[in-house]
């Protein structure tokens, strides 16, 4: 799926982010593939630069280190997630 198909099936069951939200740069992309040592699918990139456009219902996690929707970033979650012992290290948290 490209990039404009996945908005154009997100423009048809969400409304736009009324502000202004920064998607993930490339050293946001490079920060986060390094802590997880993982390549991510360019399929989740879209969703997750696309989830600055689009207001999600749920608490879509931030990769941008700039304007965000104020909701946690995956490593945060992440490293509280492992500390609690219950989450299974290969997992990758995003909502």
């Amino acid at each position: 799926m490209t990039k404009n198909e996945m908005r154009n099936l997100l423009h048809n069951i969400l409304e736009l982010e009324s502000k202004k939200l920064d998607m993930p740069s490339v050293s946001d992309w490079i920060r986060i593939e390094k802590k997880f040592n993982h390549r991510f699918s360019r399929e989740f990139r879209f969703f997750i630069e696309l989830m600055a456009e689009y207001d999600f219902p749920g608490e879509i996690l931030n990769v941008s280190s700039g304007r965000t929707n104020g909701n946690d970033f995956i490593e945060c979650t992440y490293d509280i997630e492992i500390r609690h012992g219950e989450w299974k290290e290969g997992l990758i948290p995003f909502l």
